[in-house]
């Protein structure tokens, strides 16, 4: 009877639990170890686990599953988790004292894993102030405006004695300025990626060249750059660092922005971040963006939208795809990288 009474109490808590759960923040779920054996800070995730039977393990009670949920915000739905997933395991023994965690090696995706690779197309890049083109598109023996591939172009190019022939180079069209959405300082000027041409020819007034690839409309006018990759691609890494960023701008003219669409981050390589990285993307307030006090606003949860995966990493920013979205991405979204994911 009495454990009947245990059960009843237990499931009406983790009832509560649940209705609660859009509300909770990690740091505020304590996961209590009142069976004083170590527990790992971290784990990697084996065929066969489920968060029943790993807070049957590590807990002593399946119950608290719930509670390993609220700390995993990069489990979108409890039943699934998938081998090579690192999941936290975090707990202390009473609030005033933190229990020691052992640390685990990193993790290695497995080969499945590896071979699980996203693309997109390169269609733009940001570019800084000093940034130098090595030429321009001048002219083209074409008679018509728009150019495309195949199509012969004059180029006029600062350097010419370093072209070679058949060299190949990209061509870009500057479009604006990107003001980033929090400090509204100036992020650098994003440019569109809008062909390829192959060199043919190198006079001393003029290169001659040949349009390879067309992603838009080609204009005299036109900025000439090195080589740039025509497709990006990259297969899940594991994250290294916590970081927390920003979501920019996207590539193409949009408001809102949806699976499959490539976007800019403020997350680069001087803060760790790596091609492959799996990024979560979080936003807080009103849904349908009305109107509410300030303090009100800051004390909302930040709920999650989407998924990004890094696929080219700069300096100071990151070219993403965007993997997931359960609604609309916008620029000044939250993009958070957690580590071991």
């Amino acid at each position: 009877m009495m454990h009947l009474q245990r059960k009843t109490l237990i499931s009406l808590i983790c009832f509560q639990l649940l209705v609660l759960l859009p509300t909770l923040q990690a740091d505020e779920v304590v996961m209590l170890d009142d069976y004083h054996h170590r527990i790992p800070e971290e784990y990697e995730v084996e065929e066969g686990d489920t968060l029943w039977s790993l807070s049957e393990e590590f807990f002593k009670d399946p119950w608290l599953w719930p509670n390993l949920w609220a700390i995993n915000p990069h489990i979108t739905n409890p039943h699934w988790i998938y081998p090579g997933d690192v999941i936290r395991l975090k707990w202390v023994k009473e609030k005033t004292q933190v229990i020691e965690a052992l640390s685990l090696d990193p993790v290695v995706y497995d080969q499945e894993m590896k071979k699980t690779a996203n693309m997109a197309l390169n269609q733009g890049m940001i570019i800084s102030e000093d940034f130098e083109a090595l030429g321009v598109l001048a002219a083209s023996p074409e008679p018509y405006d728009q150019l495309g591939t195949n199509d012969r172009v004059y180029l006029k190019i600062k350097k010419p004695k370093e072209l070679t022939l058949g060299q190949i180079l990209s061509i870009y069209r500057p479009t604006e300025k990107i003001m980033h959405p929090k400090s509204k300082d100036t992020v650098g000027m994003k440019v569109s990626l809008v062909g390829q041409i192959e060199v043919e020819g190198i006079e001393k007034e003029f290169v001659y060249a040949r349009i390879k690839q067309s992603n838009q409309e080609i204009q005299r006018g036109d900025m000439i750059t090195q080589a740039q990759p025509l497709k990006l691609e990259a297969s899940p890494t594991q994250n290294l660092v916590d970081l927390e960023g920003v979501l920019l701008d996207s590539v193409e003219v949009a408001d809102e922005l949806g699976q499959a669409q490539v976007v800019f981050v403020d997350l680069g390589s001087k803060q760790g971040a790596q091609v492959g990285n799996r990024a979560f993307v979080l936003r807080q307030g009103d849904g349908l963006g009305a109107l509410v006090d300030q303090d009100d606003f800051e004390k909302m949860p930040f709920e999650q939208v989407g998924e990004l995966m890094l696929v080219k990493v700069n300096e100071e920013y990151s070219t993403a795809l965007i993997t997931r979205a359960s609604l609309e991405l916008r620029k000044g979204d939250k993009v958070v990288l957690q580590r071991n994911y």
